[in-house]
């Protein structure tokens, strides 16, 4: 406890924590082909208990400032893929049962936690009044080294110059700050629902006029990707309408 408070007050963190080895894990599709594979960081289990003790004070913040918008459904106690399909299940439902069409897109960033930009998420950090001696330990773990780990091969340390480390228990809840904004986007025309990285956008289609207004979404979806840097993944994306049989 000792160490935690003395890196806490200094905004430093010994060395043993700065370095993680970067295991990268299959996910689907073809083996050989490096797009493939999930980069996990495998982190100094000290530093992840001093992350989870970080993560707590920062979440409880956050929710009890309402902070973090009720569409997201990722890394949040109490909510799921479930929890996202059900709202969604029940919105869709209801318009059905009203004769109504809906129009939905299924989208999807690539490489989203990878491509975080730490000088923005510093700013979104701040807008949200967290700063101080917690925002400056926060950026200790940007400074650490990854070392490439292939069977029984290391390769040479490097430095991490974006993104915020899949492995570590900060930066699930850092990812969910950067993408929070989002929402704001598309204001009350649209209904979104995010769970992390993955965002589901839908319009319920009451007349001729609304039957644009999802392809209004995208266009500015596109847009805020471009600003804060996260590329659409298009072979993740799609488009689907449901409607009454």
């Amino acid at each position: 406890m000792l160490i935690f408070q003395q890196s806490f007050q200094c905004a430093q963190i010994p060395t043993v924590w700065k370095t993680a080895i970067v295991t990268p894990v299959f996910k689907k599709g073809l083996s050989c082909d490096v797009n493939n594979y999930r980069p996990i960081s495998l982190i100094c289990v000290c530093c992840k208990v001093m992350e989870s003790i970080i993560k707590q004070i920062m979440l409880n913040y956050l929710l009890n400032g309402n902070l973090i918008y009720k569409h997201q459904h990722g890394f949040l106690s109490r909510f799921s893929t479930c929890s996202q399909l059900l709202e969604c299940t029940e919105d869709w439902t209801i318009a059905i049962h009203n004769c109504h069409m809906v129009d939905v897109a299924y989208t999807d960033f690539s490489k989203a936690f990878d491509s975080v930009c730490h000088s923005k998420l510093i700013r979104k950090l701040e807008i949200f009044r967290i700063g101080g001696k917690l925002l400056s330990w926060i950026k200790t773990i940007w400074s650490i080294e990854l070392k490439q780990s292939v069977g029984n091969k290391l390769s040479s340390f490097c430095s991490v110059c974006s993104g915020v480390p899949q492995g570590s228990v900060l930066g699930p809840l850092l990812f969910l700050v950067y993408i929070n904004d989002l929402v704001d986007v598309f204001g009350d025309f649209l209904t979104v629902k995010l769970f992390a990285d993955d965002v589901k956008i839908y319009v319920v289609v009451e007349n001729d006029t609304k039957m644009a207004v999802l392809q209004e979404g995208l266009n500015k979806l596109q847009i805020w990707s471009e600003r804060w840097q996260l590329n659409l993944s298009s072979h993740k994306c799609c488009l689907a309408q449901r409607k009454q049989k």
